[in-house]
């Protein structure tokens, strides 16, 4: 357990607020200029999803808030509400990444925050130097360009539940749930970046792919 928390203890669970105003599928800012909801994942095969959603299925925790099983990806960059324009330079971006295809791997599970978990989560470990080397290009590059991004390490990681809060049992029974998950969940070879919308609705957000970025072979 100690192992554990040492290990997770590294990484942060992000919080994003918003000022602007939602406008249907799209947000308008106070200049009146319109934009979308978005962020830069990987997608999984539906084979994985399938695996790490029926993981989840095990853990009977009521304050854990799963992610929809077709929701399921690598996360990378939440860019927030952004404008047609900063979309346009967001796919400019990610068109000139000359990275190859690579294998990931997903082992093991972690929490962000442990002392107050907030975020459960399944570990990337094969393809996670990959992952970081194109984080920084499309950090450095949304940066530059004045796009608002948290300056936090990034962690390779699929999110699978948010948590709202923990009791002392349901806590013990989370991280007992973690150390008895090392195996190796699946792998899979990472041949496209996705440019995704979030679309905010009362039954949970609907993603969609707005932009697709073919890795080199």
């Amino acid at each position: 357990m100690n192992k554990m928390a040492t290990r997770i203890n590294k990484c942060c669970f992000v919080c994003y607020y918003s000022t602007i105003r939602p406008v249907g599928d799209f947000i308008e800012d106070s200049k009146g200029q319109r934009g979308l909801r978005t962020f830069i994942g990987v997608d999984l095969p539906d084979a994985l999803k399938g695996v790490l959603a029926s993981l989840l299925d095990e853990l009977k925790i009521q304050q854990l808030k799963q992610v929809e099983r077709e929701n399921l990806h690598v996360t990378m960059l939440f860019l927030g509400d952004i404008t047609t324009e900063k979309i346009n330079y967001v796919k400019e971006l990610l068109s000139g990444i000359s990275h190859k295809q690579f294998k990931i791997s997903i082992n093991e599970l972690g929490v962000f925050s442990p002392n107050r978990p907030h975020v459960l989560f399944a570990c990337i470990k094969e393809g996670a130097d990959e992952l970081r080397s194109i984080y920084k290009v499309l950090y450095d590059g949304l940066k530059s360009n004045r796009f608002a991004l948290e300056d936090r390490p990034y962690t390779p990681h699929i999110t699978l539940a948010r948590i709202k809060w923990l009791d002392a049992d349901s806590k013990k029974r989370l991280f007992e749930f973690i150390d008895a998950h090392k195996e190796q969940f699946g792998e899979f070879y990472c041949n496209n970046l996705a440019l995704k919308q979030s679309s905010l609705t009362e039954k949970g957000p609907i993603y969609r792919n707005i932009f697709e970025k073919r890795l080199l072979p």
